[in-house]
Parts: C-alpha cells; sequence; structure tokens
C-alpha cells in the first residue's frame, strides 16, 4: 500500500511540473514515505533523514518531507529529533503534500498535517504507475480489529470501503490503458463492503471487476485476514476465471494462546479449516502467510505450536517477523520478555522451515506447464524473458519473442532460489 501511495504522491507532483531525480544534490524536494509495522523501517528513515543535515544547511530551499505512517505515529515529535524536516504528513493527509511544499516554499515554516481522520474519496487522481502490466487499486483503507501488536488501526484509520462504483470506474480506466492485472488492495480485504449501505462483500466485488474487465487478464487482491476468508469467497475466486487462485492469510502464531492474548478473534483450528476449505476448491493454489515470533508471553511450548502448524500446513512462502513493540499498540505496555537471542534463534528456524518447504513445492513442479505473464526480460539475461505465474511464482524461462503483458505456457525445467526456470511451450 505503500508503494501505491508513493505512485500517488508522484502522481500528484508531475501534474504539478515536477519530474524524479536519482542524485539528492540536485533535488528540489525530498520526500520519506514511510512505514511504521517494524521498528527497522522506522530506524532506517531516522538515519536516512538525518544524513540530509548536512544538504539542508548547504540548501535552504530544498524541502524535505516524513510522509506515511511514521508522521501519523509520531507526529510534530519528529521535528523535535529531526529540526531540518520542513513538514509531516499523515497517510490520510495524503492530498495535502503539494499545498504543504507550496505553503513550505512561500512561508518557510514548518508544517504538520496529520489531522484527517478519513482518506478522501477521490475520483480520477493522478497516479504515475510502475510499468504499464500491473495495477494497485485500492478497495478499502485502515481497519477496525484492534490486534495488540500493531500500528495500522492508530495511523490508517479504521476501515473504510471505497464505493463499487468508484472501483470499477478505475479498473474499466486501467482495462482501456493496457494493463493486464490489478491487485485490489486493503489492510483487511476480505472485509470490504461491510460498512458500505447497503453492505456488500469481497466476493461480490470480485465478481464485478471479472465482468468489467475485458483485457485483464489477472485479478488478484491482498491482504486477507483469516475472520473473513469464508467459501463464498473461495467460490468466487473459483467461478470469476480472471481472478488468481492465491490467497495470503496472516496466521500470525500457531498457538491459540497467543492468538487470544493478540486478539486475533480466531483459533488455529479455524484458521486450517479455511485453508482445507480454499486447498479443496484449488488443489494447486498458493496460500501464503504471516508469522510473528517472540510476541512478548511465547513461550517454547508457544512458538513449537507455530512450528508444528506451519509444517502441517506446508505454505507456499512466509514472511515471518521477529516482534518489536510499536508505539501506540497495547503490546507497548507488554513486557518485551522473549530475548533478541531467542526471536533470532526462533527467526531462522522458520525461515530454515519454510525455505524446505518452498523447496519441496518447486521440486513437485518440475516438468509441468504454466500460465506466465511476461512482465520483461531477465535483468540477469538480457536473451530470457521474466513473468509470474497465477499463484505469483516468479518464472524466468526461454522464448523467441515474448512482449510484455503476453500470456505464456512455459514449461518448467528446474529452479534457482523461489524462481522457477523454463522455456516457453
Amino acid at each position: 500500500m505503500n508503494d501505491f501511495d508513493s505512485e500517488i504522491i508522484m502522481g500528484m507532483l508531475r501534474e504539478r511540473g515536477y519530474f524524479p531525480t536519482e542524485k539528492e544534490e540536485t533535488a528540489d524536494i525530498i520526500l520519506f514515505n514511510t512505514c511504521s509495522v517494524r521498528q527497522h523501517a522506522e530506524d532506517r528513515v531516522f538515519g536516512k533523514v538525518g544524513d540530509l543535515k548536512q544538504l539542508k544547511r548547504e540548501r535552504p530551499d530544498l524541502v524535505i518531507g516524513i510522509v506515511g505512517c511514521m508522521a501519523q505515529n509520531y507526529k510534530e515529535a519528529i521535528f523535535d529529533r529531526l529540526p531540518h524536516v520542513d513538514f509531516i504528513s499523515g497517510p490520510r493527509n495524503i492530498y495535502d503534500i503539494p499545498e504543504l511544499i507550496e505553503r513550505v516554499q512561500g512561508e518557510g515554516t514548518r508544517l504538520a498535517a496529520v489531522d484527517k481522520e478519513e482518506r478522501p474519496q477521490v475520483m480520477g487522481r493522478p497516479i504515475a504507475r510502475e510499468g504499464q502490466i500491473k495495477a494497485w487499486v485500492t478497495v478499502m483503507e485502515g481497519c477496525h480489529h484492534n490486534c495488540t501488536f500493531c500500528i495500522v488501526p492508530t495511523v490508517r484509520g479504521t476501515a473504510q470501503s471505497r464505493p463499487v462504483e468508484m472501483i470499477l470506474s478505475e479498473v474499466k480506466s486501467l482495462d482501456a490503458q493496457g494493463y493486464k492485472e490489478v491487485t485490489l488492495i486493503g489492510q483487511i480485504v476480505d472485509a470490504y463492503g461491510r460498512d458500505l449501505s447497503p453492505s456488500t462483500d469481497l466476493a461480490t466485488l470480485l465478481g464485478e471487476v471479472n465482468r468489467a474487465a475485458d483485457t485483464i487478464h489477472r485479478i488478484r487482491f491482498t491482504t486477507s485476514h483469516p475472520v473473513y476468508a469464508n467459501e463464498k469467497l473461495f467460490d468466487a475466486i473459483r467461478e470469476h476465471p480472471r481472478v488468481c487462485e492465491h490467497l495470503h492469510l496472516p496466521i500470525q502464531s500457531g498457538s491459540d494462546r497467543i492468538l487470544s492474548h493478540m486478539r486475533r478473534g480466531y483459533t488455529v483450528e479455524n484458521y486450517k479449516k479455511r485453508i482445507e476449505e480454499f486447498r479443496k476448491r484449488f488443489p494447486k493454489g498458493a496460500v501464503t502467510t504471516d508469522v510473528i515470533v517472540g510476541y512478548p508471553g511465547e513461550t517454547e511450548e508457544d512458538f513449537g505450536k507455530t512450528f508444528q502448524l506451519m509444517g502441517e500446513v506446508e505454505f507456499d512462502d512466509a514472511f515471518i517477523f521477529k516482534f518489536s513493540p510499536r508505539p501506540g499498540t497495547d503490546a507497548m505496555n507488554f513486557k518485551d520478555d522473549v530475548s533478541k537471542k531467542d526471536k533470532e534463534a526462533r527467526n531462522q528456524s522458520l525461515l530454515r522451515l519454510q525455505g524446505r518447504m518452498t523447496e519441496k513445492k518447486l521440486r513437485s513442479m518440475m516438468g509441468e506447464t504454466v500460465e506466465v505473464l511476461v512482465e520483461g526480460k531477465s535483468k540477469k539475461d538480457k536473451s530470457e524473458y521474466k513473468g509470474r505465474t497465477r499463484t505469483s511464482r516468479e518464472v524466468v524461462f526461454r522464448a523467441k519473442y515474448a512482449a510484455p503483458g503476453d500470456l505464456l505456457q512455459v514449461k518448467v525445467d528446474s529452479f534457482f532460489g523461489k524462481t522457477l526456470l523454463g522455456s516457453a511451450a
């Protein structure tokens, strides 16, 4: 979602005559679009912005802004730590950024825009999209859950669905522009539509988007929440041929005790039943997940249950994170009682397990022919092409000729890392 927000920001600035530059020394504006989900990401921002202090002294007219989740979370306290920053803007104030820049340039004062409770619903937004093949479409913003570890409701606000008509208009526009894949995005995308009047759901929206598309080949959605991932949604994926059979469903922990403490709203058994229903419909579909290790109070027994669950489910891939307390969350007040050493050991243990399972999945695909959406030439070898399967697995392949946006059948003959290798059938 931050990548998409960056495209929105770039679109607004390009509309006002700005263009990107690779060199900080030649820039008129330097913006940091930030994430607060993990401490490491914030530390990198503070470090990178701190490095610009001398450049700001040399060029007082340079505008430096911190936008996104860190701005919303820390607000004016950012100015105390980084006094050379000119303005901050939270995710819900994203459309204020061009005006903030103009005011900084005209008035020379520091500004903060973190006041909006909801992001305005805007039609016809100028978006500087990367590439001409794949595009993101926001269907909802924010989250109404209050998981103890998660900063999203604080920085992005409560769940707010975009009207169906607005989404379909954007999809039709992308279709007319020749895009071949759209991904519907939201923090809890499968809760879409419950706040609208009349209410609707993601399954219904997928059908509408599938019908609205003409030359778009693929429709994806992310990120889902286990509470809302149901059989109606899985049936919609099966019924609408453009919708890809890939489900990203964060589990976070394999311990019911930890899940309850996190306020996730489901049990391990609930979760496994959802995966079972999905795989019943899509035996070759992909399931990916997120996992947190070292959550406060996580014992070796709790971690063992997570390890066991991952071994049972055999995810296609997993994003595994070490817990770090986030200011503004309930977990910030919990005793962070799992040592760094244990967090690292548990993290590495799950990474090794997932590596073995991913390799097993890839080996099982040897000799298969898969549908690949061509994205362009391979970076490493310009005589080869790259693309992705419907389950989002990267493929590098040989072909006489392939154009970006083509759908090709590729026979898999080997793999390297997480990438499939093959040749056009």
